[in-house]
Formats: C-alpha cells, structure tokens, sequence
C-alpha cells in the first residue's frame, strides 16, 4: 500500500465535507479472502503468544476497519429476518476461493489487507495491554502468511519497508476508526460467567445428556461427566472461530456468548430437564434482551462459518498470497 498517500484517503472517507464523500461504498471482500485474512491474523496472534482476549481484539478492529472501508461507517448490517442464512462478510455470495487477491483488490484498492491485519494485530495487543514489539508482529505474520514457501525475512530494506508501512498503516488505522480504538465489550467475559453459573446449576443434578435416563445408573452419570466436560472447550472455540465473521459489530456480546453456549450444548449433547416445560427459556433467564430469533441468527452465522471453512480446505487452488 502507499504509506503516505493512504491516510488522505481515509480522511476523506471519515469526512462528511470530503470531495470523495460522496462516492459509493467499495464492494465487501469475498467470503474467501475475509476467511483466510482472520484466520492469518489469529494463527499470528498465536506465534506472539497473545491471549485469545487480544487476538479477539485484533480481530474486531480489522472488521471495523474493513467495515468503514466497505461501507463508509460502522454500523451493523441487516440481519437476516425472513428467509435465507447470513454470509459471513454479509455479501450473498461464498464463492470466489480462487481469487482472493483479485478480491482484496477489488474491495480495497490500493490499501493492502495483510498490513491492514498486521497493524489491527499490533494495535489489539496495544489495548489488552500485550505490547508486542512491531519486529515481531512482522516477522510472525510473514511466517504465517508464507508458511514454507519462503526464507525467513532477514534485517535489511524489504524489513525496513515492511516496518515503515506498518507504522504508517497505524496511524491510518487510528484515523480510519476515528481514534475510537478503546477496549471492545467481548463476548468472553459473558461465556465464563454463564459457564461458570450454568455449571453450578448442573452440579444440583438438574443437567444431563440428551435422552438420558437420569435412573440408568452409572453409565448415565459418566456420559454426562463426558459431555459437561467437553462444554467450556467447546464453547470457547466455538466463540473463537465466530470471529471469522463480523458479527462481533452485529451482536451485542452477551448475546453471542449466550448464543455460542446453546450451540454448544447442543453440540455436546446435553440437555436441561425442565427447560422445554418452563415458561422461560436458560437463555432468557441470563440476557432478558435475547431473543429466539437473535440465537438462531447468530447460530447461522457460526454455521456459515464453517461451510466456508470446509470449502475452503477442500479447495486446493486456495491459499494465502505469496505477494506481500
């Protein structure tokens, strides 16, 4: 990307009196290359050993970042309220795996999406308090996006442009966000407490395995300690991975966290006796702003998630760019 020409740009598009206001919003990234995008920065988060709470930090400031650049704005993008299943990135379509590159040029011109990842990276360590020295953020999202298909990068003027860029790229990414880069509400703390209160409420006997007989004896009570133990990994990467998507600027957090533990015991099979006869739903009894149609929604979109993701493993003619 052009380091200097590229905070003019954002300027322009955060201000209303801007020459270039009034230009229609930039097309949002395929499916594909929005996929392999967050998923380079979370593996990279990972090599600097961050924590998963500034890696989804990271992650939210290069979807609002991506947000504004698409749209103009930060506001949430309609839900789907009738028919069909949200996208991950809120286009209709998933295809498009054999042109990420094309995709980001598309979308962002001459704004280069890795060093946009890099510096959303550095700046959500920035903010979790998890400074990460910018030698680093380099060199572990080069390792990442190359892989082996590369040495590694060496001291010399491709790392001194690199560094350069990604200074710059901060300063744009500040500007772009409107310096409204504060510690983000995430979902995580929302999980662990309703972990933590749905497991004291197991604990009572009032949880078991789906289609359980709560009499059969002692391989009903192991194959309920299975499940339950299985429940708080579970959730966590389910709620991992649901930053593959935008929909932390969609929901508010204690819905996605409430909507990722039902989906999760679900998923492990287990199931609370008593909740299809009573009058309130667990979830509405911790979230009294949560609705049915807001959990199936967030649960299509952790879905989607993973329909691209098999589609993106499966497809061999898709991997990162070798075009830094």
């Amino acid at each position: 990307m052009s380091s200097r020409e590229a905070p003019a740009s954002i300027s322009a598009i955060r201000n209303p009196n801007s020459q270039l206001a009034g230009l229609p919003p930039r097309p949002p990234l395929s499916d594909a290359a929005l996929f392999s995008l967050i998923l380079t920065v979370r593996e990279a988060g990972r090599r600097l050993a961050m924590s998963d709470y500034a890696i989804a930090t990271a992650c939210t400031i290069l979807h609002r970042a991506l947000r504004v650049l698409t749209t103009g704005d930060e506001q949430p993008v309609a839900t789907l309220a009738t028919s069909g299943s949200a996208t991950v990135n809120g286009s209709d379509s998933v295809s498009g795996f054999d042109s990420i590159d094309q995709s980001f040029k598309h979308s962002l011109g001459d704004i280069d999406a890795h060093t946009i990842a890099m510096a959303s990276i550095s700046l959500g360590g920035k903010v979790q308090e998890e400074h990460q020295r910018l030698r680093d953020v380099i060199v572990s999202y080069y390792r990442t996006l190359h892989k082996n298909r590369r040495s590694p990068l060496e001291v010399g003027d491709d790392y001194d442009r690199l560094r350069e860029s990604l200074v710059q790229t901060e300063l744009f990414l500040m500007r772009l966000l409107a310096y409204h880069v504060r510690r983000p509400s995430l979902p995580h703390p929302y999980l662990v407490h309703y972990l933590h209160s749905l497991l004291h409420w197991v604990g009572k006997g009032i949880a078991q395995p789906c289609g359980s007989d709560l009499n059969a004896g002692g391989n009903s009570v192991n194959a309920s300690a299975i499940a339950l133990a299985r429940l708080p990994g579970l959730a966590w990467s389910i709620l991992a991975d649901s930053y593959q998507s935008a929909m932390c600027l969609d929901f508010a957090p204690e819905h996605i966290a409430a909507a990722v533990l039902h989906l999760a015991l679900r998923i492990a099979g287990v199931e609370i006796p008593g909740n299809r006869h009573s009058e309130m739903a667990w979830w509405q009894a911790i979230s009294d702003s949560l609705s049915r149609e807001i959990v199936e929604q967030i649960q299509l979109r952790v879905m989607d998630i993973y329909a691209v993701d098999d589609k993106f493993k499966a497809s061999t003619l898709n991997r990162f760019t070798d075009e830094f």
